[in-house]
C-alpha cells in the first residue's frame, strides 16, 4: 500500500498533466443533476453521501463551506461540488456510475476510491476542499467536465469494480473526486474536493 504521501504527490501531479490533456467528455452519457446550494445527494441502493464540506465536517481550504452535503466551494460558487451514484454496485453485474455535478464549467476530475474513511467521516483540511479517503486509495479515473457535469465511467470505460480492483474481502469502498480549481478560494490551493459516498459493494 502506498503512504499517502506520495500517494497525494502522484494525484497533485496527474492533476497537473490531465489539465492541459484532451480528455474528451462524453456529454450524452452525462446525468443532469440539479446542481448549487440547493441540491443535496440522495441515499439508495447506490450508496450514501457522507464526509461534507459545508461545515458539519473539517474546515475547507479555502475557507468557504458548500451547499448542504457539497464539498467545499469553488471558484465558480456553484455551492461546491457534488458527489453522487446511480446503478447496482454488484461485481457480477456490475451498472454502478459515479456522477460529479456543481463543478466548474470546464475543468479536469480524478475519480478516486479508498478502502477507508478520515476520521469517522470528518475528513481533513486538503487543498480547498476536504480529503475524506484513506486506506488504499487509488485512482480509477480522469474526466474532463461538461457545462459542470462528469460522470465515470462513459462508453469505452473499464468498470468501477474492474479498474478499483474491488473484492468481497473488502467490499464497503468509499469514492470522492478531486478537481483543478482554476483560481484559488481565500488564497489556498488550485484543487477542490467533492463529498464523499460510501458503497457496499455485493456479489
Amino acid at each position: 500500500m502506498k503512504s499517502i504521501g506520495i500517494w497525494t504527490a502522484a494525484v497533485l501531479a496527474t492533476l497537473a498533466v490531465a489539465a492541459t490533456a484532451q480528455v474528451a467528455p462524453n456529454a450524452h452519457r452525462v446525468r443532469m443533476y440539479p446542481g448549487g446550494v440547493g441540491a443535496e445527494p440522495r441515499v439508495d441502493v447506490s450508496g450514501s453521501p457522507l464526509c461534507f464540506g459545508d461545515g458539519s465536517g473539517a474546515k475547507c481550504g479555502g475557507l468557504i463551506a458548500g451547499g448542504r452535503g457539497h464539498g467545499c466551494e469553488n471558484h465558480a460558487l456553484t455551492g461546491g461540488a457534488l458527489l453522487q451514484a446511480h446503478g447496482m454496485p454488484s461485481l457480477s453485474d456490475d451498472t454502478f456510475e459515479l456522477d460529479g455535478s456543481s463543478l466548474p464549467f470546464s475543468t479536469t476530475v480524478l475519480y478516486l476510491q479508498g478502502s477507508k474513511i478520515v476520521g469517522n467521516g470528518y475528513g481533513y483540511t486538503f487543498g480547498d476542499g476536504v480529503m475524506c479517503l484513506s486506506g488504499s486509495v487509488r485512482q480509477i479515473g480522469v474526466k474532463r467536465t461538461a457545462s459542470g457535469f462528469t460522470t465515470y465511467p462513459e462508453t469505452g470505460d473499464m468498470a468501477i469494480h474492474t479498474i478499483g480492483r474491488v473484492s468481497m474481502l473488502e467490499p464497503i469502498q468509499y469514492y470522492q473526486v478531486m478537481y483543478r480549481d482554476w483560481q484559488a478560494i481565500a488564497e489556498a490551493d488550485n484543487f477542490n474536493l467533492s463529498n464523499a459516498w460510501m458503497v457496499n459493494w455485493i456479489p
